[in-house]
């Protein structure tokens, strides 16, 4: 594996976490302060998607990227690039599955009755 290539899979999956990171770091530290009401729970939570979203991408990069030595620079970068935005999008997909059900009064589906439309009264055959 050359050099040049390893640190393509590298550097380009850190910039794409580090990108999200810069994105949501202010609103999350807001939300995060709301919902977990001290400021070590909050840093603690933030460092945690932090590493989330610097360590999946670096991860899929390198345990998921083909090893074609033939294969070009521009075509690895596009590879690296698509395994690297999947999963940052798959990361913070799941944290904000797990967040929407932190956040008070956020009713799900499940959580309300279903009610019928339209009630048809029953007619005497049974039909």
């Amino acid at each position: 594996m050359s050099t040049t290539r390893l640190m393509l899979e590298v550097l380009l999956p850190l910039a794409t976490g580090g990108s999200a990171i810069l994105l949501i770091r202010q609103p999350l530290r807001e939300l995060l302060s709301e919902l977990c009401g001290t400021r070590q729970r909050t840093t603690f939570w933030c460092r945690v998607l932090y590493l989330q979203l610097l360590g999946l991408p670096l991860l899929a990069s390198l345990y998921f990227e083909h090893p074609d030595m033939t294969a070009g620079a521009d075509e690895v970068f596009r590879r690296v690039l698509l395994l690297s935005l999947s999963a940052v999008l798959l990361g913070l997909l799941f944290f904000t599955q797990r967040l929407l059900k932190m956040i008070p009064g956020n009713a799900t589906a499940a959580a309300v009755p279903a009610t019928p439309l339209a009630s048809s009264p029953a007619t005497a055959n049974g039909a």
